[in-house]
């Protein structure tokens, strides 16, 4: 279990996977300007490189008009980890 990434991280990475999957085709500049980040955060968010605070997350689900749920890791990859 040590070679696995922690579960912090591996919340990073879906929130991160779903912050670019929403952007879609969308500049990171023209995004972040409709989310209220900066290209540079978005590209460490994108990439799991950088935590996310739940404020954030909610500031961003506000603004693109999703549940807050939309970027938090299921709870199915989180029992996964417990059992693993």
């Amino acid at each position: 279990m040590e070679n696995s990434p922690s579960l912090e991280k591996k919340a990073s990475l879906y929130a991160g996977s779903k912050i670019k999957e929403l952007r879609g085709k969308q500049s990171r500049v023209a995004f972040g300007e409709r989310i209220g980040a900066t290209e540079g955060v978005l590209y460490k968010y994108e990439r799991g490189m950088t935590n996310i605070g739940v404020g954030t997350l909610a500031r961003f689900a506000r603004n693109l008009s999703v549940p807050l749920s939309t970027f938090i890791l299921p709870d199915e990859q989180i029992v996964s980890d417990d059992c693993g």
